[in-house]
């Protein structure tokens, strides 16, 4: 038996849509109390939510011995009050609605999230960056993103949105800049890169078919 977690990433289906409510409201709550208005708007979205999650756009990610939903991520088109016309002419993998179970903090969950969106941008060898808006007065968030590596852009004022915060990442399409799952602790899972001794993360589409469905999403 393996001495990591087991986790599990796959595409929610609708009848997970409370779970993913409830990491997001959760994550909200958190946040709440240490200050930050991120997402403080959010319950007029679930309705929207909802209808992204049908659509087979979110992602959760479980830890297998309980089964519990301990994070999820959103994949979606870009904002056009956010991007220009000449930044969504570049391919790229847009991210929204990333967040963790509170109780989880510091299993580095949300880097997981992050090497994930990154492998499935790298499994598409169109796609050049990844990117996401975040909360403008989250400035702890930040720094968190710039720590893993993300670049700031800039921030967008935009009236009546409080995201704005644009983050971006180049994508590296040689077998080296393959997001690299080990070096954050939980070990390259089997659909990554075959057959590994750890393989302690298991995601239910082989990279062929996380390819293609990026492809038809797009």
């Amino acid at each position: 038996m393996s001495d990591y977690p087991q986790w599990t990433i796959s595409r929610a289906s609708a009848h997970e849509c409370p779970e993913v409510l409830a990491l997001l409201l959760g994550r909200a709550e958190w946040l709440k109390r240490r200050g930050s208005d991120q997402w403080s708007n959010f319950a007029d979205s679930q309705e929207r939510l909802a209808s992204i999650i049908s659509a087979g756009r979110t992602w959760l990610l479980r830890e297998d011995s309980s089964g519990t939903a301990v994070g999820t991520i959103t994949f979606v088109d870009a904002d056009s009050d956010f991007w220009t016309p000449s930044e969504q002419a570049v391919p790229a993998l847009y991210l929204a609605k990333l967040a963790t179970d509170p109780t989880g903090s510091g299993r580095g969950l949300g880097r997981l999230l992050l090497h994930f969106a990154l492998y499935r941008a790298w499994s598409d060898s169109s796609i050049r960056e990844v990117r996401f808006d975040a909360w403008k007065t989250a400035t702890g968030l930040h720094e968190y993103y710039r720590r893993e590596g993300w670049t700031h852009l800039r921030t967008v004022d935009v009236p009546g949105r409080r995201s704005g915060a644009l983050f971006s990442r180049p994508v590296d399409h040689s077998l080296a800049g393959m997001p690299n799952l080990d070096s954050v602790g939980f070990g390259q899972p089997t659909a990554f890169v075959g057959n590994p001794p750890r393989p302690d993360i298991v995601v239910e589409k082989s990279p062929r078919e996380i390819a293609a469905e990026i492809e038809r999403d797009g």
